[in-house]
């Protein structure tokens, strides 16, 4: 047993002398394709965890540490806080085809290290965090090799350093570090000659090329489809459908630009994420173009589905590899293309055409793509997916420039055949707009014969209601004069009988009562005189000339009128409150006394209708009719305003009521042209304004507004 255990001893310090010692050879001959040679994979490491800047030196102890390529480090290497930190030594020897070779190293992982060259440090890519400094994972997409001075025939001491963490995103199958995601530590040290240097660079541009072009053409696209959708169009829902889907394409290929901007590894990641995930849907919404072109009718709800289906997806390719997944899937959708057009074929026509040339070239290139991913040939990825990502957007513009030209076309047909039934009818409409001209002409006639004879019921009516007023008023004076006239009488046969008796005091009190009923007589014959020059004024022919006129003597005549009128017409007994509120400092106005009369009287018999109608419909014995009539002079205008406490006027009614032939009075009881002709009177024909303001239920006043025109007086 003893004897054993000192053999064991034996061979380990045997094992870790000669991994010591061991001297990698290196030869041109070990360059990969790529004009790189892994070292991390070589066997002559040895390693030691954790860390100690003294152990980048040549005199180093490594009796203690282990056989163990970079290669090999994994998440179990991780302590508590997820890091993982160790130092790898490793001696070379280059022969002699390295004669007059630059040499570089690279590192192709997101670990941070730093490279010592017989104690000498030579390359850092990203921050160890050692001796003070922040860690910074090491950002290598695209990152050019740094230049080492090694020449062939020496011997050289390597020690690397290297840094790395556990992968902070969620994985499902298995934990890993950052330089696990995507690759292995397998690249984190790389010897490379000049000419990877210029294939990096050859292959960094042309990427860049690659990207901008898919860019430019799907941003172009995705406003160019978005502008269209904007249009009422034919294929709206089709055009809309091929927004969204190149909405999704264009932001997976500006995600693309991350890869060259010195990411951090969130910032990759998160881009590459979302790149995949607008892939996905890229993927969906090009099945569901294709399904509504050949008549099929998309549901909303395969929106939110298409959104689960590629978050997942996307979740799954990022533990299992993105492009292996997706590669996959665009083999099912060009297998879903194929079965389309197969099952389409017999009712294919026009422009659908145009979309099964870019579904066969786009399943053409998807199929090379795949072949390229799953067999990893040399075929030109770049020039691959191009033809993939231009193949259906390519197809799609043709197809609605076809469709744009058959709908034209069908228009025009369209147009043709209604420009014939256009003539036709024209032809007919020409006949019936004679007719119909001939009939219009005697309807014309026939209501300006109508409107005339309203118009002069109208003016009939008010010359009926003024001659009941000036009836009433002619017959008051007129009963005064019969009375004193029948008195006097009486009074003389008196006179006489007292003179025969020689009663001279007797005599001279009859006289004097004899004067006095003379008196009166005289007084109320005067007043039945001016009564007939009223009349008189209104039958004259020049009843539209203006003159001064006092608007409150003209205001209460007419109120008066007015009122008395509407008392002889109405059999029940109508009895109204009158208040008349007159300005006395009112000057005259020139205006047409008769025409403004016209205009009172018209609204005075509406005042006095509406608070005959509240009365009659009022069984409130507290209701007391009464209309209100008011003078006044505001800046450079004399006002007439005449109110009632009557049923007021809708609101759907007062914009309707200066309308010619509108009556809110049943029928028989008006016209519907009094105020259409009083607002025409004091509007055109003086200048001024009439308002109404009404409450239906409570009253309504009209205001009448006169410009101040005072008389011209000519000086001899």
């Amino acid at each position: 047993m003893k004897l054993g255990l000192l053999f064991l001893i034996l061979y380990v310090s045997l094992a870790a002398v000669r991994a010591q010692d061991t001297t990698l050879k290196l030869g041109t001959s070990m360059f990969s394709p790529n004009h790189q040679i892994p070292l991390a994979t070589e066997s002559g490491w040895v390693y030691h965890s954790g860390h100690n800047p003294a152990w980048a030196g040549q005199a180093v102890d490594a009796t203690a540490w282990v056989g163990r390529k970079p290669s090999d480090l994994s998440v179990d290497d991780a302590d508590q806080n997820g890091r993982v930190e160790g130092w790898f030594r490793l001696k070379i020897r280059l022969d002699s085809s390295f004669n007059r070779m630059s040499m570089g190293l690279q590192n192709g992982t997101w670990a941070a290290t730093e490279v010592y060259i017989n104690g000498q440090l030579v390359a850092s890519f990203g921050r160890t965090g050692s001796e003070g400094a922040p860690y910074t994972e090491n950002r290598f997409p695209y990152q050019p090799p740094i230049d080492i001075p090694i020449e062939a025939g020496k011997e050289y001491l390597i020690a690397l350093h290297i840094v790395d963490y556990t992968c902070p995103l969620p994985y499902f199958f298995q934990k890993r570090l950052k330089s696990q995601v995507e690759g292995s530590l397998a690249n984190c040290l790389q010897l490379t000659k000049s000419a990877y240097t210029n294939a990096l660079i050859k292959k960094t541009s042309k990427y860049a090329a690659y990207i901008t072009l898919w860019s430019s053409v799907s941003v172009f696209i995705t406003l160019f489809f978005w502008l269209l959708s904007g249009q009422n169009l034919y294929e709206k829902k089709t055009i809309r459908l091929l927004a969204i889907l190149w909405t999704f394409g264009a932001i997976s290929n500006l995600c693309r630009f991350t890869a060259i901007s010195d990411p951090s590894f969130a910032v990759y990641y998160g881009s590459r994420f979302v790149m995949h995930f607008c892939l996905w849907q890229t993927l969906f919404f090009a099945i569901m173009v294709s399904l509504n072109l050949f008549g099929y009718r998309i549901k909303y709800q395969w929106l939110s589905i298409s959104i689960l289906i590629a978050f997942s997806a996307t979740v799954i390719g990022d533990q299992v590899g993105g492009d292996t997944v997706i590669s996959i899937a665009n083999i099912l959708q060009q297998l879903f293309y194929v079965s389309l057009i197969i099952y389409y074929w017999k009712r294919l026509k026009g422009a659908q055409w145009a979309i099964v040339s870019g579904l066969i070239s786009s399943n053409v290139f998807s199929i090379l793509y795949a072949i390229s991913v799953f067999r990893k040939t040399d075929f030109d990825f770049y020039l691959n997916f191009t033809g993939i990502a231009l193949s259906l957007p390519v197809a799609f513009l043709v197809y609605i420039a076809l469709r744009f030209k058959e709908t034209l076309t069908e228009i025009q047909q369209q147009a043709t055949a209604v420009l014939q039934v256009t003539e036709e009818k024209n032809q007919l409409l020409a006949t019936q707009n004679e007719r119909l001209e001939a009939q219009v002409e005697a309807r014309t006639a026939e209501l300006k014969a109508s409107q005339t004879q309203l118009i002069q019921k109208e003016k009939l009516a008010s010359l009926g209601e003024l001659t009941a007023g000036i009836a009433h008023e002619i017959q008051n004076p007129l009963n005064f004069v019969n009375n004193f006239s029948e008195v006097s009488t009486e009074l003389i046969d008196e006179l006489k009988q007292e003179a025969q008796a020689g009663n001279t005091d007797e005599v001279m009190a009859i006289a004097d009562d004899l004067t006095s009923n003379l008196q009166k007589i005289n007084h109320h014959g005067n007043r039945a005189s001016s009564i007939v020059k009223g009349m008189l004024e209104h039958s004259r022919t020049e009843s539209g000339e203006k003159r001064p006129t006092d608007l409150n003597a003209l205001a209460d005549e007419y109120f008066q009128i007015a009122y008395y009128g509407l008392k002889a017409k109405d059999k029940v007994g109508f009895n109204c409150e009158l208040i008349t509120e007159f300005d006395p400092a009112l000057e005259p106005v020139e205006v047409a006394p008769q025409e403004i009369g016209r205009v009172l009287l018209n609204l005075y018999n509406n005042a006095f209708y509406a608070v005959a109608q509240r009365a009659s419909q009022n069984h409130n014995a507290d209701y007391k009719p009464t209309v209100w009539v008011s003078t006044s002079q505001v800046s450079g205008q004399e006002i007439i305003r005449v109110r009632d406490n009557g049923t007021g006027i809708p609101k759907s009614v007062k914009a309707k009521i200066f309308q010619p032939f509108f009556t809110t009075k049943p029928t028989g009881e008006g016209t519907g042209l009094g105020l259409s002709l009083s607002y025409d009177i004091i509007t055109k024909g003086h200048g001024g304004t009439l308002l109404v303001d009404s409450h239906q239920g409570e009253g309504t006043e009209f205001r009448i507004e006169l410009p101040i025109t005072k008389p011209v007086v000519i000086s001899s």
